[in-house]
């Protein structure tokens, strides 16, 4: 079974080239969100094995769903998007 990664990013632009390159290694299965709460809601249900999110966000920035994630999953990889 290959690894999970979810994308979080508001900017439809970011979010699907990381999916996209990601996806393009053939390891992954690559889920791609841009709002925050549905991404929460999707990790709620099946917590993916690492996640890459944007730190700026209009709603709920990335800084707050790590810190949402890391309860829910001390260990899970998490790789933030500054630019």
């Amino acid at each position: 079974m290959r690894p999970r990664i979810f994308v979080l990013d508001d900017n439809p632009v970011f979010g699907k080239l990381i999916a996209a390159n990601l996806g393009a290694a053939g390891e992954f299965k690559v889920e791609r969100f841009e709002d925050p709460n549905a991404f929460l809601d999707a990790a709620a249900v099946n917590l993916p094995d690492a996640v890459f999110t944007d730190l700026n966000m209009p709603d709920m920035d990335g800084i707050e769903v790590t810190r949402r994630l890391r309860e829910q999953s001390p260990h899970l990889p998490i790789f933030h998007r500054i630019c």
